[in-house]
């Protein structure tokens, strides 16, 4: 039984939403800058990250500011191993490292945007990026526990995110740079030299990728011309299979337990996979986009939904293995979540493009 729920939300423009069991209410946030995304490594200790070099962290009493003497780039993902290791990308080849006692700025050696970072252990993290369209608009960044160095040897690219099952088997995905504008972009790292992945250049690009082991990868995506179709790409250990599902559908994001449960979400609708075949859900919301979502088990996944309309609406859903119990969260002009992360069940954060925050608390 959930004995009490207190999930935190910020919205466009630093607002936070509180939610005490039956209703949302403002609570002061302390900033007016838009978030972008959450990591936290316990219930007293997280950190959200956004525009203007903003970076927050949550004691487990309030949210308070970092210092802001390391730059105004916009902020744009963070990551981390431990408490007192923690990594944030962005803009500008931003990198910051957090220690335990206090952040510093780390030399990326490129000007690049960074998009995604993945942290695996000390002294082994990933992140990429991207740049002005050109051969030379990619950028993947490795820590090997001293330093940030360039890889050489990556494929093009406009690199939107990465995973890693381990140290010698990473996959990074994006969209391909011209002249095959919005096609797909997938390279892979084998411990010992970057290879390009081959894949249908009337496709869209990828935007997420997520795997449960070296033969089971999934990658998802979408394109500005609607005349190609969303993207779902699977790799089996050998080759990668597309599967479309028709050219207005767009997919942001993939999650999943195990190789029967994974799930693609979008507009207009979520897409689950069994194992066997993928299936659209509605998911019961008046939201009409799902931007993100997390889970913990098949019947214990987190979604959260938007919408592009003059009066947006922000709904979080859970999925508990066979319907859908949704939340209607806030009309904000603007607004938008994503990025859901947690620890337990018990303990979920959200986040938003626009500068959303939740906290689910049991």
């Amino acid at each position: 039984l959930v004995d009490e729920e207190e999930p935190l939300g910020r919205g466009r423009g630093g607002l936070v939403v509180h939610w005490d069991g039956s209703s949302w209410s403002g609570v002061a946030g302390g900033t007016e800058e838009d978030l972008e995304a959450v990591w936290g490594f316990a219930s007293d200790d997280a950190w959200a990250v956004g525009r203007r070099g903003t970076i927050l962290r949550w004691d487990g009493f309030g949210w308070s500011a970092a210092s802001r003497d390391l730059g105004d780039w916009p902020l744009s993902a963070v990551h981390g191993a431990a408490g007192d290791d923690a990594w944030v990308v962005g803009d500008g080849g931003t990198i910051m490292h957090w220690n335990g006692r206090a952040w510093s700025a780390v030399e990326s050696g490129t000007e690049m945007h960074l998009r995604g970072v993945w942290v695996s252990a000390p002294d082994d993290a990933w992140a990429v990026g991207e740049g002005e369209l050109g051969p030379a608009s990619s950028v993947v960044l490795r820590w090997d526990g001293r330093s940030w160095r360039t890889e050489d040897g990556v494929p093009p690219g406009l690199w939107r995110a990465v995973w890693a099952g381990s140290a010698a088997d990473v996959w990074i995905v994006g969209f391909a740079v011209p002249p095959i504008d919005d096609g797909p972009a997938l390279a892979h790292w084998d411990g010992r030299a970057w290879r390009s992945s081959a894949a249908a250049a009337d496709i869209g690009g990828l935007q997420d990728v997520w795997g449960s082991a070296s033969d089971d990868v999934w990658a998802v995506g979408w394109s500005s011309d609607p005349a190609r179709p969303a993207t779902l790409m699977h790799w089996d250990g050998s080759v990668w299979s597309a599967t479309t599902l028709g050219s207005s559908a767009v997919l942001d994001a993939v999650w999943g337990s195990a190789r029967d449960d994974v799930w693609a979400v979008g507009f207009p609708r979520s897409w689950h996979w069994d194992g066997t075949s993928w299936s659209a859900v509605p998911s019961g919301t008046p939201a009409a986009r799902a931007y993100d979502l997390w889970g913990f088990s098949s019947n214990d996944v987190w979604f959260v939904f938007g919408s592009d309309s003059s009066e947006p609406t922000v709904g979080i859903a859970h999925w508990d293995g066979s319907g859908w119990s949704p939340s209607h969260v806030a009309s904000q002009s603007g607004a938008r979540m994503h990025g859901p992360w947690g620890t337990t069940s018990g303990d979920l954060w959200l986040v938003g493009g626009s500068g959303a925050i939740l906290r689910r608390r049991e």
